[in-house]
């Protein structure tokens, strides 16, 4: 459970390192009883979305698998509403779900989950390199986002 702690721990930074607002262990409420928790619920204000991310170092991904096959009712129809309660605007918001894996399961993964636009399988391993990260590419959406005045061309 430790390197799993490490993993979520990756991911949360590189989420952060994206300007998201992160919940980790977000509890998803039913009838006064928890009825899941996803690792993240993070929170894009640029894009309007919310996102329900997982993260697993498992080989057997086959609970993941269900999870996001079933994410309306495990998720999203619980969610929103409960962010809303909370006074969070996100009535017109997206939902995504967000799922970091190993290499080696990834495309198992997408196959799986086929023709989800709702849905990114993302690469443990490629994030683990910090410098690595697509620093300009985020820095060039948030400002163009933002309409940044762009400096002059000399």
């Amino acid at each position: 459970m430790d390197n799993l702690m490490d993993f979520e721990s990756l991911v949360m930074d590189y989420l952060s390192a994206q300007g998201l607002f992160l919940a980790p262990q977000f509890s998803l409420r039913d009838g006064g009883r928890e009825w899941s928790c996803p690792d993240f619920v993070a929170l894009d204000f640029r894009a309007c979305e919310i996102q329900v991310v997982e993260v697993t170092t498992a080989y057997n991904v086959r609970g993941l698998i269900e999870k996001i096959q079933k994410r309306e009712d495990q998720w999203f129809l619980r969610l929103r509403p409960q962010l809303l309660s909370l006074g969070i605007p996100v009535h017109n918001w997206k939902s995504v779900v967000r799922a970091f894996v190993r290499r080696e399961r990834a495309e198992y993964v997408k196959s799986k989950i086929l023709n989800a636009d709702d849905v990114k399988i993302e690469i443990i391993e490629d994030i683990a390199i910090p410098w690595s990260w697509p620093w300009d590419q985020w820095k060039a959406q948030s400002g163009a986002e933002a309409g940044a005045p762009q400096a002059p061309r000399r």
